[in-house]
């Protein structure tokens, strides 16, 4: 499901693999920076750019929104990190205000199905907005983002179910924010994003559990940042994002495991979009 976005359309579309399609309902309302993660078969939505506050969970075929407390993450929280581990969904970090550099987060959540916990971990990644994050090797693993300066990161952190502890791997991508990244054949993959200065970058990037391994696909996605990115039965599929003249993009790309394809364009497709989120159930 690709949901909300700079286009903010009040839709939400569907890929089974081969074409778009738009979901039933009315989605809740979502904007930039939406966070969204999957438990169970159902995908759970916190937060956003225009959220009206709590939790909002689809199941398939309709939206539910169960959750509205003051024990929840901020509601306007934006950007987070959102990975499932041991039946559960672990949020981490996000800002109410990215662009304004203000209402910076480094704390983390976990969403069982019915409520969220705030866990206080005795260590923690510095906090940021804009990382990608995964379940590899029975481990959440979280890379990049960027914190105020601005400053952007290129460290690896790990989450084991009780503790985040800093990965040292022999080769890490540069520094970003807003790259692309989903799970497929038990490996994060990665692409893209933006460094210093707000240039896009365009490169291909795998995590095994261990180390970070730069791939060179044939075919690739112009560079870009802002895309949205998940995987449906162990194939990644990347819509969208904007390249280094701001323009909002509208191409749809898979990950065949050792190249990109590029999905012929659809009458019936979501409209140019990027800073969205998409989430596989």
């Amino acid at each position: 499901m690709l949901l909300g976005g700079l286009s903010n359309t009040g839709e939400a579309w569907l890929w089974n693999g081969m074409t778009w399609t738009l979901a039933p309902g009315k989605p809740p309302p979502a904007g930039m920076g939406t966070n969204i993660g999957s438990l169970n078969g159902k995908l759970v939505v916190s937060g956003g750019e225009n959220a009206l506050g709590g939790t909002w969970i689809w199941n398939g075929s309709t939206w539910s929104n169960p959750v509205n407390d003051a024990m929840s993450p901020s509601p306007y929280r934006l950007a987070s990190a959102l990975a499932t581990l041991n039946d559960k969904v672990l949020l981490f970090g996000g800002c109410e205000s990215c662009g304004g550099n203000f209402g910076l987060m480094g704390d983390t959540w976990e969403w069982d199905g019915q409520s969220w916990t705030q866990l206080h971990p005795a260590q923690s990644p510095p906090a940021r907005f804009g990382a990608v994050a995964g379940t590899v090797a029975g481990k959440i693993v979280l890379f990049g983002g960027e914190s105020y300066g601005p400053m952007h990161f290129n460290d690896t952190w790990e989450w084991d179910g009780a503790n985040w502890s800093m990965a040292s791997p022999s080769t890490s991508p540069s520094a970003r924010v807003y790259a692309s990244a989903a799970v497929a054949n038990g490996k994060l993959l990665m692409f893209g994003g933006e460094q210093d200065a707000g240039q896009p970058l365009g490169d291909t990037w795998s995590w095994d559990g261990t180390s970070w391994t730069e791939l060179h696909p044939t075919a690739s996605p112009s560079a870009r940042g802002y895309a949205q990115m998940g995987s449906l039965r162990d194939t990644p599929v990347l819509f969208g994002g904007a390249d280094a003249q701001d323009n909002v993009l509208a191409d749809t790309w898979t990950w065949t495991g050792t190249t990109w394809v590029s999905v012929p364009a659809e009458e019936a497709a979501p409209t140019a979009d990027s800073s969205g989120s998409m989430g596989c159930y």
